[in-house]
């Protein structure tokens, strides 16, 4: 007579859940129980295009860039976090030297105070209610698919670690740009979705007034890259 479990260790929950989330990257139809999901402590919010992209620069190199607001629903650390594509299991992030600007190509370029990826490294810890809005960037070496490029968008998957290493997960379509042309700058209209939020609405509902993080316009690629640990 089999034995049914009613009960997952932590580690065997975080398996399970990876190899289910796995086999859905792949293109399988694969439904995630609730119980096995963990309680969110983040919410993530993935600009569209133009200001997440995925730009070829070369045949061997591969920018990924994600414009994304961070919610937090709890406290929480986060302290790494990774791009995962069907076609390229080797992408990571991409690290500035000191306080140099992330430049990747002629009229590529971001300021290191709107990219979040060093402030993960160090350790970004939110409490709840607070807001980090900015850029997560990094490379690959594997070409994106010919079947992805210009109104066929292609799937990516964004994971952020907190200090438990639970992952917080994003799932998204970027616009692919086999060019190294430069971006133009676009103008805000209005409260988008990366403008600065009143501090008084934030402090009312306990929020740090400094954990809002106004982003300029966007950018334009060539990157000081640090070896993925």
């Amino acid at each position: 007579m089999p034995i049914r479990r009613s009960h997952l260790s932590q580690e065997e929950r975080r398996e399970v859940l990876a190899s289910l989330r796995d086999r859905q990257a792949r293109g399988f139809k694969v439904v995630i129980p609730g119980w096995l999901e963990w309680p969110r402590s983040l919410d993530i919010i993935t600009a569209g295009s133009p200001e997440s992209l995925i730009i070829q620069l070369s045949p061997s190199i591969v920018l990924y860039i994600f414009r994304v607001r961070l919610v937090a629903e709890r406290s929480v650390t986060l302290q790494e976090f990774e791009v995962a594509t069907r076609w390229d299991p080797g992408v990571f992030p991409c690290y500035a030297e000191g306080h140099t600007p992330y430049r990747f190509a002629p009229g590529l370029d971001f300021d290191v105070k709107e990219v979040l990826n060093d402030r993960i490294e160090r350790g970004l810890h939110f409490r709840r209610g607070d807001i980090r809005e900015g850029w997560l960037l990094a490379m690959g070496n594997i070409p994106v698919p010919e079947e992805h490029g210009l109104g066929r968008p292609a799937p990516v998957e964004v994971r952020l670690f907190d200090q438990f290493w639970q992952p917080h997960i994003a799932n998204t379509t970027l616009a692919v740009e086999r060019s190294t042309r430069t971006r133009k700058s676009s103008s805000r209209h209005g409260l988008g979705l990366y403008e600065r939020e009143d501090p008084t609405v934030s402090m009312e509902r306990g929020a740090d007034p400094d954990a809002i993080v106004s982003l300029g316009p966007p950018p334009r690629v060539n990157a000081a890259r640090r070896e993925r640990r």
